[in-house]
């Protein structure tokens, strides 16, 4: 039987407190994220005019997606000390693992050098293609600079109109399903105790979800969750 997939959420003390009381998780849009090549994708042609025009119809299509579709964030990784120092708060936040068993739409992301590549010339002879735009979409939606691979991360793009996710004032939400929280792991510098944590959890109807103190390695660069 294969092992569920552990993913981490890392945040802020204050705002995983919060997601833990609320029992939810917000939903991410393109200008809240850190990275500015989030979804974007290179434009080629040998002819100035197609190219700009090319460049114009994929950034307005995307600006449309950006309306209709958000994303939450996970890492697969706990250890990596830079993790919890650019998303914590320097160790002062939290992170919340949850098991992956049940999201069938997470996403992988790849770290590669080459941005994806939307060729007009090719549809130009070829004509209009769904399937080539897809793919190249689909590569968009998951992939990132070799830079950001310490953050192993995978992702739920979350389609704004469904079932899945609800507005409340400004932002959209996702609901933390039964069983999906499985640790709160607080950070080597976090002010909030564990107690305050475990008390956090009961409230919320997640008396069974184990609550630990990460620690710095005595032998390496690495965070230990025990």
């Amino acid at each position: 039987m294969t092992e569920p997939l552990k993913i981490y959420r890392f945040l802020p003390a204050k705002w995983a407190l919060k997601a833990i009381q609320e029992k939810r998780l917000r939903i991410s849009r393109l200008p809240d994220l850190n990275d500015p090549f989030e979804w974007h994708i290179g434009v080629k042609s040998i002819d100035q005019y197609h190219h700009s025009l090319g460049r114009k119809a994929i950034d307005n299509f995307l600006e449309r997606l950006n309306e209709k579709f958000g994303i939450i964030c996970y890492s697969k990784r706990a250890t990596d000390p830079t993790i919890w120092s650019h998303y914590t708060e320097s160790h002062k936040g939290i992170a919340l693992e949850f098991s992956a068993v049940s999201i069938e739409s997470l996403v992988e992301v790849k770290y590669l050098d080459e941005l994806p590549i939307f060729d007009v010339d090719e549809l130009t002879k070829s004509g209009y293609s769904k399937e080539y735009t897809k793919s190249v979409l689909e590569k968009a939606f998951g992939r990132k600079s070799p830079s950001w691979e310490y953050e192993r991360e995978c992702r739920v793009h979350y389609d704004l109109s469904s079932d899945d996710c609800y507005m409340d004032g400004k932002h959209y939400f996702a609901e933390i399903s039964e069983n999906f929280l499985k640790r709160v792991i607080l950070g080597i510098n976090c002010p909030v105790s564990v107690n305050d944590v475990k008390r956090s959890l009961k409230q919320a109807g997640h008396s069974s979800v184990e609550v630990f103190q990460a620690i710095k390695s005595n032998t390496s660069y690495e965070v230990i969750i025990y």
